[in-house]
């Protein structure tokens, strides 16, 4: 089921093309993981090409290393080629100075940015999916938004800063359930970010305490 919606969103909004290059960025958890496995099961048929980009942080000392590492060995198994990158010292100290997860975001950003340049690539896929677009919405209300601030997070954009690429999401209307289910299933390995379970960031309150408390 899942696979037929990847496809469905792939062909209703035009999210790949022949010949396309795609870089991946892949984290080890289940969405990213799951997203990865889905392109390469269309790869051939799509005849697009697999590059995929993992980044450490060092924010979470082993378990950072094994993450890379579990995601290492996956794209080894399906023959993705993959590229990492690991913040220097001087890139962490920046990175903690002020908003942590929006540092960490621009710092990823420009890293896509630069590998797509040196290979050539057009396209960004990430795991986005409907409980990220839930979220995101809940926070753009809490903050005082617009109405275009309801409308969540769609299936392609514009590379943030860079008109010439784009950033895809072929599992926007997938919900994280369903995404799990479908990684235990296909036996996708994946591993869970234990900050994600901290409270600390809105984000991660409306994950665990809002949103539950509404689906109840």
């Amino acid at each position: 089921m899942l696979l037929d919606k990847f496809r469905e969103n792939i062909n209703i909004y035009e999210l790949v093309s022949s010949r396309d290059r795609i870089l991946v960025g892949v984290s080890g958890g289940s969405d990213s993981s799951a997203l990865l496995y889905c392109l390469f099961k269309f790869k051939v048929l799509f005849r697009f090409e697999l590059t995929a980009l993992s980044i450490n942080y060092r924010l979470r000392g082993l378990d950072s290393v094994r993450d890379l590492e579990s995601i290492r060995n996956y794209c080894k198994s399906l023959g993705i080629r993959f590229l990492e990158v690991t913040l220097n010292d001087s890139e962490l100290k920046l990175l903690k100075k002020g908003n942590l997860q929006e540092n960490a975001r621009n710092y990823r950003f420009n890293i896509f940015r630069k590998v797509m340049i040196e290979h050539g690539i057009k396209s960004l896929a990430l795991g986005h999916n409907l409980d990220d677009s839930v979220e995101t919405v809940l926070m753009n209300i809490f903050r005082g938004c617009s109405s275009r601030g309801l409308i969540g997070i769609p299936p392609e954009s514009v590379f943030p800063g860079d008109s010439t690429l784009r950033v895809i999401r072929p599992l926007f209307n997938i919900s994280k359930c369903e995404i799990l289910d479908f990684c235990i299933e296909e036996k996708i390995p994946f591993r869970t970010d234990k900050s994600n379970l901290s409270n600390d960031y809105l984000r991660n309150r409306l994950r665990n305490r809002l949103i539950p408390a509404i689906q109840e």
